[in-house]
């Protein structure tokens, strides 16, 4: 028989090659099992987690504004119980004791209630439930008083 590169090799031959080439292949394959990025490995940066949320009226937007940041960053937190179980354990004071109810039910019972089910099955439940629980009653109106309040104390020149 007669290879590519001209020379003969009896069937032995090729079979012992096929062999070595069948191990150097399932290496590689073991390899890059064992590190699915390629090779190409690079620092993740750290995120901080957010700043505990207490139930302060009017920063729950800042909470979950930090929240979905955070979740964004850390993508092995996938699964909709599993940003609502992260996010929520940031909750503390009056938050927890608003959360503290629904987070037994879901951890306690194989079959919580339906609503329990619900905010667990959709990150954008809880959201909407903790926004409506804790933001400002009246935005617009802290939102005018705000601007009123407003001082410039320093010349125009100086913003310019």
């Amino acid at each position: 028989m007669s290879t590519a590169s001209g020379n003969t090799t009896n069937p032995a031959q090729m079979v012992q090659q096929m062999h070595q080439q069948i191990a150097a292949l399932t290496a590689q394959v073991q390899a890059l099992q064992a590190n699915p990025g390629g090779g190409a490995t690079h620092a993740i940066p750290k995120f901080p987690k957010p700043e505990a949320f207490d139930g302060t009226k009017g920063s729950v937007r800042t909470f979950l504004t930090q929240a979905k940041a955070y979740l964004k960053v850390n993508t092995a937190i996938d699964r909709e119980p599993s940003k609502i179980l992260c996010i929520g354990n940031l909750l503390t004071g009056k938050a927890m004791e608003w959360w503290e109810p629904t987070l037994r039910d879901y951890l306690d019972n194989e079959e919580p209630e339906a609503e329990t089910t619900q905010i667990f099955g959709d990150y954008n439940n809880f959201e909407e439930l903790l926004k409506t629980a804790f933001r400002d009653p009246d935005e617009i109106r802290t939102a005018t008083r705000k601007l009123k309040a407003l001082k410039q104390t320093r010349s125009a020149q100086h913003y310019a």
